[in-house]
């Protein structure tokens, strides 16, 4: 009996959720132009010099600040793709193992189904093998405040599947599938406009301009004090 309302509860509330996502609407955003904007981005090298701590520097600085940008938006992709399929989002990003098709073919529920997907694109995406939780969460946090556009790209796209007038109202396999599909194909877009802003060298060097709050020392030069993170 327990089990039987345990089943019917999570049918109810998987329900309203997708009815919610169906019915609810947002502005409409031009995801040519949201990618623009992205590589269009211009970073001087003090927000480098903090998203990495301060603990690296040159090459090991280059390297680290790519990886963890690009993890970064792949791990927000999942976020977002939680978020909309109803499941929690108090997941740790940097666990995970690969499962094998048998596995996944053999998921209990639908939310286990998606798990046992996520855990493999995160192993197959490397975010369970460079970074720490903390310095992935940094990683998120600099991109959601240095370019907000990857999250707006990811939540407007599962928002659209999840809108199709022939999208289910309880989520199966079909589904989850679908998502990623359309979470590969936007993670590679976001590859590639974050690959061009990161190549543009000569936005690195900060001038006046680049400065949010800007002081003196002894001898008169400026201190930059970049509000980066």
């Amino acid at each position: 009996m327990l089990s039987q309302l345990v089943i019917i509860y999570f049918l109810f509330v998987t329900c309203v959720f997708a009815g919610y996502t169906n019915s609810t609407t947002s502005p409409s955003i031009d995801i040519n132009e949201e990618l623009s904007k992205i590589s269009a981005t211009c970073l001087p090298n003090q927000c480098y010099e903090q998203l990495s701590g301060d603990q690296l520097t040159g090459w090991y600085g280059d390297w680290y600040n790519w990886k963890l940008l690009h993890n970064a938006q792949t791990a927000i992709g999942f976020q977002e793709m939680r978020k909309i399929l109803g499941f929690p989002l108090s997941v740790e990003l940097t666990t995970g193992c690969g499962p094998s098709s048998e596995d996944v073919d053999a998921a209990p529920t639908i939310e286990k189904y998606y798990e046992l997907r996520e855990s493999w694109k995160r192993v197959s995406y490397s975010l369970t093998e460079w970074f720490f939780e903390k310095q992935l969460l940094s990683g998120i946090e600099f991109m959601d405040k240095r370019v907000p556009a990857v999250r707006r790209i990811y939540r407007h796209k599962f928002k659209e599947i999840r809108r199709r007038p022939d999208a289910k109202l309880i989520v199966d396999r079909k589904e989850v599938d679908m998502m990623f599909e359309e979470y590969s194909s936007i993670q590679y877009d976001l590859y590639n406009a974050i690959q061009i802003f990161w190549e543009n060298k000569k936005c690195r060097k900060v001038t006046e301009i680049d400065v949010v709050k800007g002081e003196k020392n002894n001898s008169g030069d400026k201190i930059l004090n970049l509000d980066c993170i």
